[in-house]
């Protein structure tokens, strides 16, 4: 997997190699889907390709919800050297509380967009999804370790009816459209996604620009 995630990272699609993306300074925010903070591997190895590069050149945060943080963060600390893991800080969100969030646009009906502060305010976000050919429970595509993952109580919410709206397209093409959105507004153009076979292993790590990563996919996956 090491090999599988440092070439992806490496030889991205649509993009430079991913350390040229990046200046000194950057606070650069790891934003994972469910699947990396119980299988915390592959973002032990993410974090440990940025820091030997150069130590001091980022500040990483890795956001995770609140539930996730504790026993992925022991686990964490054990993984990589303690010169590395006190470099990296865990974030930790509730979609109930509302110092967590922040406004950064407003919907066609001129309600708030609020996600996380963190990725709000990030120089960098970094997606790091589990890519499924269909969407199922919690999973609404390949924006989904951001949005409504890291959004508020009540956007989440709304958003448990998308597998029940397979059958209504229309609702389905208006949440998909706010996802979207979403990414976009906050900036996101890059994404690492990772395919599994039926045991959840990882078969195939790919990064790059975000529609051009859904398109290859796509294909791969059909």
């Amino acid at each position: 997997m090491k090999k599988l995630l440092r070439d992806s990272l490496e030889k991205p699609i649509g993009f430079p190699p991913c350390l040229q993306m990046f200046v000194p300074g950057d606070q650069v925010v790891i934003a994972p889907e469910p699947f990396f903070a119980e299988n915390p591997v592959l973002l032990t190895e993410l974090v440990a390709y940025f820091l030997e590069s150069d130590e001091n050149r980022y500040d990483i945060s890795i956001l995770l919800l609140e539930p996730e943080a504790g026993l992925f963060t022991d686990v964490f600390q054990k993984s990589l050297p303690m010169k590395m893991t006190e470099k990296v800080k865990i974030l930790r969100h509730n979609p109930s509380q509302p110092s967590c969030f922040a406004m950064f646009a407003v919907k066609e009906d001129d309600k708030p967009i609020l996600a996380n502060r963190f990725l709000v305010e990030a120089d960098v976000i970094l997606p790091v999804g589990h890519y499924r050919k269909t969407f199922g429970k919690e999973y609404y595509g390949i924006h989904t370790p951001l949005y409504p993952r890291f959004s508020d109580h009540e956007t989440q919410k709304r958003f448990q009816i998308f597998e029940s709206a397979k059958e209504n397209q229309k609702m389905r093409q208006v949440l998909e459209k706010e996802m979207e959105d979403a990414a976009a507004k906050l900036g996101v153009c890059f994404t690492i996604q990772v395919c599994t076979d039926f045991h959840d292993k990882i078969v195939g790590i790919f990064a790059g620009e975000v529609s051009q990563v859904k398109e290859h996919l796509a294909k791969i996956c059909q």
